[in-house]
């Protein structure tokens, strides 16, 4: 609900299926931090009148919830897909820098992440990006 006007702002939708009963034991400070990081990152990097999708759901194994934020933007170049979580990059330095972004929210989103036994990796295909998150619950 927090980014429905910052969504409305871009141009862009937000459509979220999340199972459930999905259950995990965390932070829930911690998790809705990098959420709302993971969304914040979709909805400005998105191009205008496309949906940022939100997914939840079982990871396949016992115990593994799977999330992905997917959107339609400009993509994350290959070089560039790990590099992202490290602090302080920017892959795009000029853009960064007109909207006062300095390279924090994906390393914290990633601190957060292995703090929950996680794993987070970011990829662009096809002209969508996908930030996918397995946690073990």
């Amino acid at each position: 609900m927090a980014y429905e006007a910052v969504a409305f702002e871009q141009g862009v939708s937000v459509y979220t299926d999340i199972e459930e009963g999905l259950l995990c034991k965390c932070n829930k400070e911690e998790i809705e931090q990098m959420a709302a990081t993971l969304l914040d990152n979709a909805v400005r990097h998105s191009h205008k009148d496309t949906t940022v999708k939100i997914l939840a759901s079982a990871g396949k194994g016992k115990g593994i919830i799977d999330i992905q934020v997917i959107n339609t933007g400009d993509p994350i170049s290959k070089e560039d897909e790990e590099k992202i979580f490290e602090r302080f990059y920017r892959g795009d330095r000029s853009r960064s820098r007109e909207e006062n972004r300095y390279g924090l929210g994906l390393a914290i989103a990633r601190r957060i992440d292995r703090n929950h036994n996680g794993d987070i990796k970011a990829s662009s295909r096809n002209g969508e990006t996908v930030f996918r998150v397995t946690l073990r619950k």
